[in-house]
């Protein structure tokens, strides 16, 4: 199949288009920023320019690319176009592959994914800020630290770790003119968890887990929190498929379930975003054994993948991403061999 990958100059839409490479489909990529398609071209077939989704040519000039090259299938991943397309893919000439409107719109505003998860899964506890007397309040009602960050957006957008009032006051302030919409949770200090979904008419087809280590560039971000990371490590833990589960028994329509997750001081994994994009690597899961890009084009094919409901990625499989080089996937106990020893 010839797949459309939105956002191609992107971490994940690379990755995408690496898995698909590797399934035998053919990729065309689009991107807003030349730069971006300069970079996508490495690991796609062709590569077009596109306006912003904000942009009245935008289905115009998809559709275009889509008669021209045979497209199958879309596949939408940064935020902001995600969420802009969603409610209008009966525009597109070819099937998106997403979750229903009034979800996509939800898991943008993480606000909206706690107030989901009521009842459903574990969250840390969370205030909206949008005065001086709500940041207040929240210090009184949680104990600090606190974690204060954007509403919406990726990558860790405005996350700070916050000890004192005075500093989350003035870190609102720096960021004033962007009028963003704010939120404090309890600070969650352990391990940091991803567990990936792929739902196709409302149920759960396969699905696998992975562990962020760390980032790239993090020394550059005040919270250390990039979005981009440097090492990923495959699991099995049967707390995240629990919870993960929960989570696509009360959704329905068929696409990416990404559900990110951090464990509290006593080392409980809390659901801390759901987004309906691919939100860790899916390179890292393919080459772990869980191909979830060449799954999709499986099911819209009409077929079923050939992979286990749950854990599909081989466990302890290691990604390491460094800016500028292509990333190593690896065992995890092999890294053993690279490490300096004075034994002989």
């Amino acid at each position: 199949m010839r797949v459309l990958v939105t956002g191609i100059g992107g971490n994940i839409g690379m990755d995408l288009a690496r898995s698909l490479r590797q399934a035998g489909h053919a990729i065309v990529g689009t991107d807003m920023d030349p730069r971006n398609l300069l970079i996508g071209r490495q690991v796609a077939d062709a590569v077009h320019p596109a306006p912003p989704a904000r942009d009245p040519g935008y289905y115009d000039a998809l559709n275009a690319i889509i008669a021209d090259e045979g497209i199958g299938l879309v596949l939408c991943n940064p935020d902001g176009e995600l969420g802009l397309v969603s409610p209008q893919r009966d525009r597109l000439a070819a099937p998106l592959f997403a979750l229903p409107k009034s979800l996509v719109a939800s898991f943008l505003d993480k606000g909206r994914t706690v107030k989901f998860l009521d009842g459903l899964a574990a969250t840390p506890r969370t205030l909206a800020v949008r005065t001086a007397v709500d940041l207040t309040r929240a210090f009184e009602k949680l104990e600090p630290p606190l974690w204060l960050r954007a509403a919406s957006g990726a990558g860790g957008r405005g996350s700070i770790l916050v000890r004192e009032l005075d500093e989350a006051t003035a870190w609102l302030h720096y960021w004033r003119e962007r009028r963003w919409k704010w939120l404090v949770q309890e600070y969650l200090p352990g391990r940091n968890f991803n567990w990936t979904g792929i739902l196709w008419e409302g149920e759960l087809i396969t699905s696998g887990s992975s562990e962020r280590l760390d980032y790239l560039m993090a020394a550059a971000t005040v919270s250390g929190i990039t979005g981009n990371i440097r090492t990923g490590r495959t699991l099995h833990d049967e707390r995240l498929n629990v919870i993960g589960a929960a989570i696509c028994e009360r959704l329905d329509g068929s696409g990416v379930v990404s559900v990110d997750l951090r464990e509290d001081r006593d080392g409980n994994p809390l659901v801390t975003e759901i987004n309906a994009r691919f939100a860790a690597r899916p390179w890292l899961y393919t080459g772990a054994g869980a191909n979830f890009a060449a799954a999709i084009v499986e099911l819209v094919e009409g077929r079923r993948p050939q992979m286990s409901q749950f854990d599909a990625p081989q466990a302890g499989m290691l990604e390491i991403r460094q800016v500028d080089a292509e990333p190593v996937i690896i065992p995890e106990a092999e890294l053993d061999n690279y490490r300096f020893s004075t034994e002989s």
